[in-house]
Formats: C-alpha cells, sequence, structure tokens
C-alpha cells in the first residue's frame, strides 16, 4: 500500500483530459517531490473504473466527493491510496480508495 507524505491539488478550467481536479500523492514532502505514489481524479461525469496508470494507482470520483477525500488526507495521519480487499461483517469488500488508517477512538476533533 503506499503511504502518501504530501499531495499537490490542481483544479483544471480547461483541460485535455476529461477530469476536473487531480491530487498527486507523493512519498514525502521533501523537494524535489518523488516518487509520486498515487494519482486521484475527480470527474463531472460518471468517473471511470480506478485501476492503475503507469504502476501508479489511479483512484476517480465525482467531483462531488472531493471534500471528502481532503478531507482524509487533511486531517488523517497515516493515509493510503490503493486497491483493497478485506472481509466486513460477513461481506468481501473489493475496492480502490483512500482509506485514513486505523485511529483511536475518541481523538476525532469536532
Amino acid at each position: 500500500m503506499p503511504a502518501v507524505g504530501g499531495y499537490v491539488v490542481e483544479y483544471f478550467s480547461s483541460s485535455s483530459q476529461p477530469w476536473k481536479a487531480e491530487i498527486r500523492c507523493y512519498a514525502s514532502t521533501t523537494v524535489p517531490l518523488g516518487p509520486q505514489v498515487a494519482t486521484i481524479r475527480f470527474y463531472d461525469t460518471t468517473p471511470p473504473a480506478s485501476g492503475l496508470v503507469g504502476g501508479i494507482p489511479a483512484v476517480n470520483y465525482a467531483l462531488s466527493r472531493f471534500a471528502d477525500v481532503i478531507a482524509i488526507l487533511r486531517d488523517e495521519n497515516h493515509v493510503v491510496v490503493d486497491h483493497v480487499f478485506y472481509t466486513s461483517a460477513g461481506q468481501s469488500v473489493d475496492a480502490w480508495g483512500v482509506s485514513g488508517g486505523i485511529a483511536p477512538a475518541g481523538e476525532m476533533q469536532p
């Protein structure tokens, strides 16, 4: 699972690509940035399936989910962007996503 150390947010007013915003995730915040560990893209139409692009996770969301995703990047200490598979309450989950890791109960600030 690629851990995210830093990120760059881009909002596009016009672009040669169909996404409207992109968050490029890096292993650290040192300059020059690198290596890139994931890309999170936001579409104002139905997003395409997520997957690996050039060996890097490209996770796609509707533009309406931008605030939810950026809150995880901004507020969590350990963030990963990757393919996840787990079983919970007897159901299997197989998805690409952005997750904030495990946090002790009661630490979320209002």
